[in-house]
């Protein structure tokens, strides 16, 4: 009998884990993840309360809450605050059975009700992007196992966070490269104008070649003086709209 409950428990957390996986893979959406975290989190881990912070230079921000207690404070200097500035710092977590038995825990206003706390750092390789918190009621409501569960969903909440930054910052610039080209294109733009004017009010026969001796322009001085239609003027490169006699004298120019 206790096998059974064991592996269907098994069973359980391992669906639980693999859906939320599937939602950190597949939505670059934030906030639905922060959401499907902490709700598949309280799924496995009977908790009170559970928040999500983002780190931001020395301060931590909650940017998800889930419980029946209600925020009084929402932004925390990671310094004045000794489990936040050991999270942070040490990228390790911190597992408070009963935190009236730790010297070092400080109630922050509006949790004087906690009796027991896990916190760990949502971070990838050097990043610390923030703190997932889970609180109870009750001293000794938590196990080491649900310490090793949070910290599967802290890594997702991390990838998410990546993922996320990594698609805002190609976003970014992306829309500064097409900004770049739009302010080339209408520099170019301006000079073509520039250029055809010049061109057509001028009484000297002017046109424009390209690398290969194609022209790309010609004023209407140039048309009047050779009698050549625009469309004719395109189809061939310069030589030929010189006189056999003459071409020779024009490559040697050229070179």
């Amino acid at each position: 009998m206790a096998t059974t409950v064991m592996v269907n428990e098994t069973h359980k957390l391992s669906q639980i884990l693999r859906d939320s996986a599937l939602v950190v893979g597949d939505s670059l959406n934030l906030d639905a993840v922060l959401d499907t975290v902490l709700s598949a989190a309280r799924q496995v881990v009977a908790y009170d309360a559970a928040s999500i912070m983002l780190l931001d230079e020395d301060m931590v921000t909650v940017v998800r809450h889930v419980g029946d207690e209600p925020l009084k404070q929402s932004s925390f200097y990671v310094d004045e605050v000794p489990h936040f500035r050991h999270i942070v710092k040490s990228k390790l977590s911190t597992f408070i059975p009963n935190v009236e038995a730790d010297v070092n825990w400080v109630d922050i206003t509006g949790t004087q009700w906690i009796r027991s706390y896990i916190g760990l750092p949502i971070f990838t390789k050097d990043v610390v992007y923030g703190i997932l918190n889970v609180d109870g009621k009750q001293p000794d409501q938590f196990t080491e196992s649900d310490l090793y569960i949070l910290q599967v969903f802290a890594a997702q909440v991390a990838l998410a966070i990546r993922n996320a930054t990594l698609f805002q910052n190609l976003q970014t610039m992306t829309h500064t490269l097409e900004e770049r080209i739009e302010e080339r294109t209408h520099h170019l733009s301006e000079l073509r104008t520039r250029v055809e004017t010049i061109l057509n009010h001028t009484a000297d026969a002017m046109i424009l070649t390209d690398e290969h001796l194609r022209i790309v322009q010609a004023n209407f001085a140039f048309e009047q003086l050779f009698q050549y239609e625009t469309d004719e003027q395109f189809s061939q490169p310069l030589p030929m709209l010189i006189a056999p006699s003459h071409r020779a004298q024009f490559e040697a120019l050229l070179d």
